[in-house]
């Protein structure tokens, strides 16, 4: 079992100024507290000067994406020809055009039911509300509905007349309609509460143990009123509208309910399988996302949101609210009287973990980018071994963890795969850019299938030498991405022990 992480920081690990390669303990709350607070301005800015960031993009979409060169992004009549960006951010805006959706409801309303429904079904063990209105609040208030018409019958039966008119009786049920129609309120008028502008950023290690400082994870504490209403529009608004229509890429499978991280592991699998019996020439590509969450823009987000139906109203809403919260930094001592905000010399973007909506942004962002990597992408149709029918070796992605598997039953040589296995590193680090990450080369990987038959037929997998296999870093000459060994794996287990 994995050890379980601490909830909070007591202490903090940053690089020695006099020496880089040690680090400094800080055991100062005051001096915690800046160094956390200087370190997330620094995080959560990476973003900025990519192209949905900066004009004429930024200007043309504006936050919300709500503007007239956002209608025809989504109805595909941009000239996006004409805009002086690069040909991987136009090939992305090219597969943010949205579906057919003239038949369905444009607005995604949240009734009284509804809000219960969320309430009741959220594990009050969650960490909400920096306000104090935590979610057992709401869950307790919610008791009151789940009494029945008969016992309300008895008790109106047994009542004792008085004189005096009787005053009027209130309980959760009231509060909770009262909650109801302010939450409504907020989405009509796109109106953020002071309540919702404040978050607390609690920080875990990723690490056990070491809490360095470029080693840990950020979440997002919000309110719980404001979390539902982005759980609604999220998982429960554009994500449901798209998988009831069967609009999301089949080759996204996390994020998504009813498909897991096995699914993607048996598929591989058996990949590895067919190459291992027919002796199939191929190379398995392993990509990873440099700070995947953090590095997403409201811009491009939104527009992938209305890609797929989300409510105006709620992107409007969450655009505004996004540039209004104050983050405030969460340990074992306390809170912090200082803060982050966006603004044009700090800007602040990531999906912000921690929060309903973040998952199901990045499934949708992930749709389009996984669409406009399959339009230009060298693709492995697999061949069956009993029919004509093929199999589409697209690019598999669990949330940001992506591979790709490139074969060629026609060689026995892993020089032809090897400028298309660049080609399609390329494409997709220029995409990912174009959204506002980047890979990550640390945790990039590369396996070869290369084999190699003795006098007697038999087959076994060898390395080939480096010289003549370098996949390089996008956009970099010197640096190679590392290629995991095949030479310990056997003819009858090919995929046993790969990364």
């Amino acid at each position: 079992m994995k050890p379980r992480t601490a909830s909070s920081l007591t202490r903090l690990l940053v690089p020695d100024e006099s020496d880089s390669t040690k680090w400094k303990t800080i055991i100062n709350l005051e001096e915690m507290e800046t160094s956390l607070i200087d370190y997330c301005q620094e995080h959560f800015k990476e973003a900025h000067g990519s192209p949905y960031t900066i004009p004429p993009l930024s200007t043309l979409l504006n936050p919300d994406s709500l503007t007239p060169f956002g209608r025809q992004v989504l109805q595909g009549t941009a000239d996006l020809q004409q805009l002086d960006v690069s040909h991987h951010t136009k090939l992305l805006l090219h597969h943010q055009r949205a579906w057919p959706q003239s038949h369905l409801p444009r607005f995604h309303n949240l009734t009284f039911d509804d809000m219960l429904t969320g309430f009741r079904k959220w594990p009050e063990r969650t960490s909400t509300s920096p306000s104090g209105r935590h979610l057992g609040i709401y869950k307790s208030l919610a008791k009151d509905t789940n009494r029945s018409k008969s016992r309300q019958k008895a008790s109106t039966k047994t009542a004792v007349t008085t004189t005096k008119p009787k005053l009027p009786e209130h309980d959760g049920k009231n509060v909770l309609q009262l909650i109801h129609q302010l939450l409504n309120m907020a989405i009509q008028h796109c109106h953020t509460y002071d309540r919702w502008r404040t978050i607390w950023n609690l920080f875990l290690e990723k690490d056990i143990g070491v809490p360095s400082i470029t080693k840990l994870r950020a979440l997002h504490i919000v309110e719980a009123d404001y979390n539902l209403l982005l759980k609604w529009f999220g998982p429960k608004g554009f994500m449901k509208r798209a998988k009831d229509n069967k609009q999301l890429t089949p080759y996204q499978g996390g994020g998504r309910r009813g498909r897991s991280a096995i699914d993607l592991a048996c598929k591989k699998v058996a990949v590895y399988d067919y190459i291992t019996i027919n002796r199939t020439t191929a190379a398995n590509f392993e990509y990873d996302l440099k700070q995947c969450f953090d590095n997403m823009n409201e811009v491009c987000e939104n527009l992938s949101c209305l890609q797929h139906g989300a409510d105006p109203r709620y992107i409007q809403l969450h655009a505004q609210t996004q540039q209004l919260q104050r983050y405030h930094v969460k340990h074992a001592y306390g809170i912090s009287k200082n803060y982050n905000q966006h603004s044009e010399q700090h800007p602040w973007y990531g999906a912000r973990q921690g929060t309903g909506d973040a998952a199901s942004r990045w499934v949708v962002q992930s749709h389009s980018l996984i669409n406009a990597y399959h339009a230009e992408a060298h693709i492995w149709n697999l061949p069956a071994p009993a029919s004509n029918d093929t199999l589409c070796m697209g690019i598999d992605a669990y949330m940001d963890d992506t591979n790709q598997i490139l074969g060629d039953n026609t060689t026995s040589k892993l020089d032809p795969l090897l400028p298309n296995a660049q080609g399609n590193i390329d494409l997709w680090q220029g995409l990912i850019q174009a959204s506002g990450g980047t890979l990550n080369p640390t945790k990039c990987s590369w396996t070869p299938f290369l084999w190699e038959f003795d006098k007697l037929g038999n087959a076994q997998l060898i390395n080939p030498p480096d010289k003549e296999n370098i996949i390089s870093r996008p956009k970099t000459t010197r640096d190679t991405i590392t290629r995991s060994p095949a030479t310990n794996h056997t003819t009858q287990s090919g995929y046993s022990g790969f990364t």
